[in-house]
């Protein structure tokens, strides 16, 4: 049997309600956490999305959480970097909403920290192939 990646998910807006579903629907990935600014109901999370959530507000935590083997980062652009930056460290493979940051310093600065803990990482482009986005 293939491995069930724990996935969690830093932010939670538009881009996460969105996430969170299509990452469930993988039979090899499922959300097990969501870290955001304002503190959210796990009981209304875990019934929502129909599997265990535990919730963060404090982002080192959330990174110490061995469990979680991916972060999805869905957070505001402008923060993207540094949490990249901070999962690469912990040892998570990384999913990173577009863009992937604000700037080429700072996505160097990714490239970087992803090649020294050679983690995996995925960039989210949902609409890339959609002609209305051309």
């Amino acid at each position: 049997m293939a491995k069930k990646y724990n996935v969690g998910v830093i932010g939670y807006g538009w881009a996460a309600t969105a996430h969170i579903p299509a990452i469930n629907a993988c039979s090899n990935a499922q959300v097990t956490a969501i870290y955001s600014s304002r503190p959210q109901d796990e009981a209304a999370l875990s019934a929502q999305y129909g599997s265990p959530i535990k919730t963060y507000t404090d982002l080192n935590a959330f990174m110490k959480d061995d469990s979680i083997d991916v972060v999805d980062i869905t957070s505001y652009p402008d923060q993207h970097a540094a949490q990249a930056v901070a999962a690469a460290k912990a040892g998570k493979h990384i999913i990173l909403e577009k863009p992937i940051a604000m700037n080429l310093k700072d996505c160097t600065t990714i490239k970087k920290a992803i090649e020294k803990a050679e983690c995996s990482p995925a960039s989210a482009l949902s609409v890339v192939f959609r002609v209305s986005s051309r």
